[in-house]
């Protein structure tokens, strides 16, 4: 009893150690997994952050560089310039990010120092005076309000001409006399061509810092900051009109501060992140609006953080099913266990009674107490009967054994369901007489063979049989029947049924009747001898043939036991288990 208690203990302590532990576990991953999020959204955020950088820095570098070879074509004399050619401006150089600056970018350059203003004539190579155009008038009215000697802070962008406009100093140096009074900037100024930025210089910048392994993670607007917003260039067609409501980033365009007011997720933008008007004498400019292909940023840690979730509690209720799988597995190791001891102690009664029985009759026929002819035969049956209920006795339990060393074989050969009932009942005569048991055989006529080891199948119906001898009581009938049957998924087959007329089986042993070691209530109630491996062995006989055992039972009114065994015109030699 300790150790009964013992054993059962561990599985149960199993049981309420996943119970507090499992809980527990997935509490803790969840927060950890929320962590995890936020430490993937602040990387994300970072790696946009940096990227949106590095796009502005491009940008900027190759407006500007553009503008300084401009510049130097524009410084040299008439007679250093090489031959004009009518395809030199744009000039031809190479692609945006090389170690050569690409001037296609412009369609238009222009030097502006204080009222004057001279345009690129690249037919005659170089700079001639002239008139202001319409779309200037803004930008030289802001030029008229600067103050004089002090240019502005960098590169700008001009959004409504639109062009970049760069301050230099002269390009040759003032006369003496012109000292005496400030001496207004240079300006560089380069009107850009959409076309071109639109279909080369910015899908080259955004593939190379917004693409992770060729694909494009990230969809990229470059737009005007004046109301209504004006689109410069789109990564891709159909995106929303309030793109950059949406954007997980925005960043001014040339400005080379850190940008103001990065976007957290989608939906409205948070208190405080409208974009700062321009600061004093800067021009309007354009900003980059960048968005997560999936949404936003938020959308995509949120799928990542499900998809973790859904993967950890997978696991989690994996472990949790692990562990009851354990329990049960252990809890019917320890039923089995506890069977296979009532077994050990059953087989050891079983056989000591026989024995015991043959060795007393064998005492008394050497120690000469038996006399007369009639006491030796009756002696004689008795030797006979016990030893034969010894041999079924070692032959099942032998016959359980292979079975569980998958060492039992089987020699198949085409055999008539007659011989096998009749082979059965004469094993089991002795049972029979003893009994009074009345038998009632039917077996169709023109019945075909079954292919099967006819040895395993005698014995399914011997035992089968015993167990209606044993279990009909006082009813005494048994009843064996072998009739063709077929069924859609098997085809021909010969059902042989064995009846009996006794208290049956109750419904909740049915379920176990098959298991190894396994007694009905009724059995164990009635001291029926027995060890619980018989109709174990004819399942998996019977399986082993191709065929298959069903059992029914009425309480009350007696038990069925029916066998389809193929019929072997049908099917071909089945192999063992």
């Amino acid at each position: 009893m300790r150790t009964g208690w013992h054993s059962a203990g561990i599985p149960l302590a199993a049981m309420a150690a996943a119970v507090v532990l499992l809980p527990v576990l997935a509490a803790l991953q969840y927060r950890w997994i929320g962590q995890v999020s936020q430490a993937e959204r602040e990387h994300l955020q970072a790696d946009l952050s940096l990227s949106a950088a590095r796009f502005n820095e491009d940008f900027r570098r190759t407006l500007t560089r553009s503008l300084f070879a401009l510049e130097r074509r524009a410084a040299q004399s008439p007679e250093d310039q090489e031959p004009p050619d009518e395809n030199e401006f744009p000039a031809r150089f190479d692609a945006p990010g090389s170690e050569s600056p690409d001037t296609r970018i412009f369609r238009e350059f222009y030097l502006a120092q204080g009222e004057e203003l001279r345009r690129w004539n690249a037919q005659a190579g170089r700079l001639d005076p002239a008139a202001w155009p319409p779309a200037f008038a803004a930008l030289r009215e802001r030029l008229a309000g600067r103050p004089r000697g002090r240019g502005a802070p960098g590169l700008l962008l001009e959004e409504d001409i639109p062009a970049v406009i760069l301050p230099r100093g002269p390009l040759r140096p003032a006369p003496p006399q012109a000292f005496a009074r400030p001496v207004p900037p240079t300006l560089l100024i380069g009107v850009l061509d959409l076309d071109y930025l639109r279909t080369r210089l910015a899908p080259e910048l955004v593939q190379r810092h917004f693409a992770r392994t060729g694909e494009l993670e990230y969809q990229v607007e470059i737009v005007g900051r004046h109301a209504p917003r004006r689109v410069i260039y789109a990564s891709a067609a159909g995106l929303p009109a309030d793109f950059v409501g949406q954007a997980d980033i925005l960043r001014d365009l040339l400005d080379t501060r850190p940008e103001r007011g990065p976007r957290p997720g989608p939906g409205p933008p948070p208190p405080g992140f409208a974009p700062p008007p321009p600061r004093e004498g800067e021009a309007s400019g354009w900003q980059l609006a960048v968005r997560h292909r999936l949404g936003s940023l938020e959308t995509v840690v949120a799928q990542t953080r499900r998809r973790n979730l859904a993967v950890s509690f997978a696991i989690l209720l994996l472990l949790g099913a692990g562990m009851v799988m354990l329990a049960i597995s252990t809890r019917r190791a320890q039923h089995l266990a506890r069977q296979q001891m009532q077994f050990v102690a059953g087989v050891s009664h079983e056989l000591r009674t026989p024995l015991a029985v043959i060795c007393s009759a064998g005492d008394n026929l050497a120690d000469g107490l038996v006399a007369g002819e009639s006491q030796v035969r009756r002696y004689g049956a008795v030797v006979r009967d016990q030893g034969r209920r010894l041999a079924e006795m070692v032959e099942d339990t032998l016959g359980f054994a292979g079975i569980q060393a998958g060492r039992m074989h089987f020699e198949f050969q085409r055999v008539e369901a007659r011989t096998l009932i009749e082979q059965a009942m004469a094993d089991c005569r002795p049972d029979l007489a003893a009994s009074g048991c009345e038998v009632e055989i039917h077996i169709e006529p023109a019945l075909p063979p079954v292919l099967g080891d006819a040895t395993r199948l005698t014995q399914c119906l011997r035992n089968l049989l015993s167990n209606a001898i044993k279990y009909g009581r006082d009813n005494r009938w048994v009843g064996v029947r072998a009739v063709r049957t077929g069924r859609p998924d098997r085809g021909a087959a010969v059902r042989v049924s064995v009846e009996d007329r006794g208290p049956g089986i109750e419904r909740a042993d049915l379920a176990h009747i098959f298991e190894p070691f396994y007694r009905g209530r009724n059995g164990v109630a009635a001291q029926i001898r027995g060890a619980g491996l018989g109709l174990s062995l004819v399942k998996h006989i019977v399986e082993a043939h191709g065929g298959t055992v069903e059992v029914e039972s009425t309480p009350g009114k007696g038990t069925r036991f029916d066998l389809y065994l193929p019929a072997a015109s049908t099917g071909g030699a089945a192999g063992p288990a």
